[in-house]
């Protein structure tokens, strides 16, 4: 009965103790958080840069393209522009596309761009398409957990819109791993990890890149050259007589929401939310196949495929290609055509007008 007299209170010191500093760190990261500026504009390789970029365009920008390395470096706004200025629809487009990118940070930087967006009466004779990349992966890897990319932005909105991007038609372990990530990802976002001392430190822009992505009206572009691709079909990977073998893919419910934080995002209810699909050069063995179109709260939109082999051959000649996932600058403006027609052949179909006055 002493005995226990005499470890109870030590006991309940301790816990007493380990609560107080709970409590004290909590609120010392709030203050911290609360005091910084927004995580986003917080320096971080390759997304800082489009940042400026995107800075550069305010106002003047009525389409952009966001995603992975695939939009950064397949994604032309000159042969897009001039594409749809045959159609008298020319759009001042850029490529907000990241190296590395994943659906979290295109979600982030298309907010940012719709914040910025103001669709002025010369912009109602111009279409304004947010363009998304629909297959890209949905968190960043594993090396990026604890980089700023990550860390800065994944909010609890964030965060929310991460685990929509699992269902139950992914496997256990790969919806648990990518819901964890997510997790991970936002505890580490809201005790400030490294945010202070970005905001104190803040690193320079990289000029270089920058000028790289914007010289010769680039506007984003990262430039590829030729490379070397492997043209040799996977065994078994491709249906009868050679022809690649379709993957059906369906839309999970982070899909939809994206668009719904991007319609709220902005005033303009004739802003057009259009997901398309990067290619890669394996596509010609298996490529993936989603439905035609998506309801968004602007109405039905097409889901613009160009990782079909089926349908554009042509776009998987070696010649276009840096590497078996990257385009070339000749592949990257042949695609951005091919995406502008694409888009203008859905909107005559459909009666529909793409431009931002409706």
């Amino acid at each position: 009965m002493d005995s226990q007299s005499t470890v109870a209170p030590g006991t309940r010191g301790i816990v007493a103790s380990i609560l107080t500093f709970g409590l004290g760190f909590l609120i010392v990261a709030t203050a911290i958080h609360l005091s910084l500026p927004n995580p986003l504009r917080l320096h971080a390789d390759m997304r800082s840069e489009k940042l400026e970029l995107l800075d550069t365009w305010k106002g003047g920008a009525y389409a952009a393209a966001f995603g992975s390395s695939h939009v950064n470096e397949g994604f032309d706004p000159r042969a897009f522009d001039d594409e749809l200025s045959a159609m008298q629809r020319r759009t001042p487009s850029v490529n907000i596309g990241v190296e590395g990118g994943s659906q979290t940070e295109q979600r982030a930087l298309a907010l940012e761009f719709l914040h910025r967006f103001s669709a002025s009466s010369v912009a109602g004779q111009q279409p304004c398409f947010v363009l998304l990349e629909l297959n890209a992966g949905a968190n960043f890897t594993l090396d990026h957990l604890v980089h700023p990319r990550a860390i800065n932005i994944y909010d609890w909105s964030t965060t929310h819109f991460a685990l929509g991007l699992s269902d139950s038609s992914m496997g256990t372990s790969r919806r648990l791993g990518r819901d964890a990530y997510a997790l991970a990802a936002m505890s580490m976002h809201y005790t400030n990890v490294g945010m202070l001392s970005s905001y104190i430190f803040s690193p320079p822009i990289n000029s270089q890149l920058l000028q790289d992505e914007t010289e010769d009206g680039r506007r984003g572009l990262h430039v590829l050259t030729s490379g070397s691709i492997d043209v040799t079909p996977r065994p078994d990977a491709s249906g009868a007589a050679g022809l690649p073998i379709p993957l059906d893919q369906k839309l999970t419910p982070g899909n939809y929401r994206l668009l719904e934080d991007l319609a709220a995002a902005s005033s303009n209810p004739n802003l057009h939310l259009i997901y398309f699909v990067t290619p890669l050069y394996t596509d010609i063995n298996q490529y993936p196949l989603y439905p035609e179109t998506i309801q968004t709260p602007h109405g039905v939109e097409p889901i613009l495929n160009l990782a079909r082999p089926d349908l554009y051959p042509q776009l998987f000649t070696p010649k276009y290609w840096h590497d078996n996932a990257h385009l070339n600058e000749e592949g990257a403006a042949f695609a951005s055509r091919l995406l502008a027609d694409q888009l203008q052949a859905w909107y005559l179909a459909n009666h529909r007008n793409p431009n931002c006055g409706g």
